[in-house]
């Protein structure tokens, strides 16, 4: 080994510790917060589909919600069809960085909402270690699916740097791995694996299901981007879509379907009026 190699291998340790120590403080407050906050146990939903709204494609993203807490090994998994990860990507996701775009669409509305960073971080109530798998894609690279883990379970300096490091190491040969041919846009390629490993993180589970289903159908109002969303729990699939109609310039009625898919004749009807002017939108529910 060289000095030179010696050097980088100095700063990247030294640029790792860096994002360690704020993993750390994040993550002490994000433990406190679970007993002494309200929203923090539930806040985990919302950040993993605003991140999944994101990465939506042209037509949108769709959007799966797998629960199972009565398995030998309960988990959650969170899978979503939006657009495969650039190398940014992966490193904001590993050192906790948020990719937020800055830039305006052009209505003069912001295009993202910001991922990865401490918002997501919100995410590892559930469970302090994640499986994240995807495909990663440059515009001049090929496809390549990769198996990440995130472990945010050290309490000590030296453990989250050694996690961050190794996070990294699982994906340094991204480039020798074979290349996805098979890459379909718009299928379930993407997906957040969380082990439920105790009563709190089940807590936190049925915390943010619970106010998922009583806000959805105005999530689903608000955000055009999600096209569908699919519960599964227990043996019951609630699968969720959208539907627009507009009654004048700024003025639509928007009909949101819950329904069974083991029975489709289960489902019911949200119905509400949404109002836009500029960047402001209310949300009115109606009866038929």
């Amino acid at each position: 080994m060289t000095y030179k190699d010696k050097f980088r291998q100095s700063e990247n340790r030294a640029h790792s510790k860096i994002i360690a120590t704020k993993i750390i403080r994040d993550m002490n407050e994000l433990r406190a917060s679970v007993e002494s906050s309200s929203t923090a146990p539930r806040r985990w939903v919302w950040e993993l589909i605003q991140n999944a709204k994101d990465v939506h494609s042209e037509d949108g993203v769709k959007i799966k919600i797998k629960y199972r807490p009565n398995v030998t090994n309960p988990y959650i998994k969170f899978i979503h069809t939006g657009e495969p990860f650039s190398a940014d990507n992966i490193r904001y996701l590993i050192e906790q960085i948020s990719s937020k775009d800055r830039d305006n669409d052009e209505d003069g509305k912001r295009k993202n909402t910001g991922k990865f960073g401490t918002g997501f971080l919100a995410t590892h109530l559930l469970s302090e270690v994640v499986t994240v798998e995807g495909v990663a894609k440059e515009p001049e690279l090929d496809f390549h699916k990769f198996k990440l883990v995130l472990d945010r379970s050290g309490y000590e300096l030296d453990e989250i740097t050694d996690a961050v490091q190794n996070s990294k190491e699982y994906i340094e040969d991204l480039d020798d791995s074979e290349v996805y041919v098979n890459y379909e846009k718009g299928a379930f390629n993407t997906s957040f694996r969380y082990p439920l490993t105790d009563n709190v993180s089940l807590k936190v589970a049925e915390l943010g299901l619970a106010d998922l289903q009583e806000c959805l159908p105005y999530t689903l109002a608000f955000v055009n981007d999600i096209t569908s969303l699919e519960i599964e729990h227990e043996g019951r699939k609630f699968f969720n879509t959208r539907k627009a109609v507009d009654l004048s310039d700024n003025i639509q009625l928007i009909t949101i379907r819950n329904e069974s898919i083991e029975n489709p004749e289960d489902y019911q009807l949200f119905r509400l009026i949404l109002l836009s002017k500029g960047f402001t939108f209310i949300a009115i529910p109606v009866k038929k």
